[in-house]
């Protein structure tokens, strides 16, 4: 059929299209390993300054795709200090290039 319409699933969409269209009431809960991950010190999450590592700890470092990360926190603007970034990530102040 020449005419059908690709479905997200026929297109590789799926991840994406879901979470685009599923609506989460935390920025956490937007990021597609949520059902699976085990970070306890999220950049996704609003506390994520306060929030320590423990020895205990099955995963320490956060493994979702930087861009993934940047984009779930436009979704919730003014609510994550680091907007989604790793400390590594984020722009250092004092005088650059002198």
């Amino acid at each position: 059929m020449s005419g059908a319409k690709k479905t997200p699933a026929a297109t590789g969409a799926g991840n994406e299209t879901e979470r685009v269209t599923k609506k989460y009431t935390t920025p956490f809960e937007s990021c597609q390993r949520f059902a699976r991950c085990a970070v306890n010190r999220c950049p996704l999450h609003p506390d994520y300054l306060k929030l320590k590592d423990h020895p205990a700890d099955r995963e320490r470092h956060c493994k979702a795709p930087k861009a993934d990360r940047v984009a779930i926190a436009a979704e919730f603007p003014g609510v994550l200090p680091t907007n989604g970034l790793l400390p590594r990530e984020r722009p250092r102040g004092g005088r650059h290039g002198k």
